[in-house]
């Protein structure tokens, strides 16, 4: 699989060339809105700690991402979450709750996410797993997955990453001290939407 999701880069170009076509591509392919999850499970060996499922991007090496897709129209935001999850990722769970909206200065983009509690990962032979052959993933630890957000020169980075992940954080750690509610989807989420969060605003948030 990573070498087919190598190849494909290759035969369309590289670096910036590459991450101003993605935004680009994910303006038009995907319109004004979209949304997205944070895949987490608890390790595996029976132990308390909590791992992240993250994408590579199609068009630009090295740059890891969250799920996520266009909204169609007249579909729920959670719908298309966990689809574009589904699609993208190869996970299926239960939808936790929304962590926020995101919105982007270049493409007037807004980005809708929700933690995703994964029950099931499909192998890489899974046709539900539309993407299995063109993005690689990956499970890592919560430290992890900060780092290797902040791995890509400053100019590549996904600002509003860090801002995703230390949303979930926030209520992983609320789950872990007993607060069983911060799991639970709010089913007015879609109706009654957020103010979202400026991306530019994001680009200072490093620690957690």
């Amino acid at each position: 699989m990573a070498a087919a999701a190598s190849a494909t880069r290759a035969a369309t170009g590289s670096g910036a060339e590459l991450w101003q076509g993605e935004q680009n591509g994910a303006s038009r392919g995907m319109g004004k809105l979209c949304a997205g999850c944070v895949p987490v499970r608890r390790a595996r060996g029976g132990g308390t700690r909590w791992e992240v499922l993250l994408v590579e991007s199609r068009w630009c090496e090295g740059i890891w991402l969250f799920p996520k897709g266009g909204i169609e129209p007249g579909e729920p935001p959670k719908v298309t979450a966990l689809r574009e999850t589904r699609e993208e990722a190869g996970v299926i769970g239960r939808c936790g709750p929304k962590l926020g909206s995101w919105k982007f200065a270049s493409t007037k983009q807004i980005q809708k996410m929700y933690l995703l509690f994964v029950d099931e990962t499909f192998d890489e032979s899974d046709t539900r797993w539309k993407e299995r052959k063109a993005r690689n993933r990956q499970w890592l630890a919560l430290d992890d997955a900060k780092a290797l957000i902040k791995a890509p020169p400053k100019a590549d980075r996904r600002p509003e990453l860090l801002e995703i992940l230390k949303k979930a954080r926030k209520v992983l750690k609320a789950l872990d001290d007993g607060q069983a509610d911060a799991a639970n989807e709010d089913p007015g989420d879609d109706v009654a939407d957020d103010e979202p969060i400026s991306v530019a605003a994001a680009d200072s948030v490093d620690s957690e």
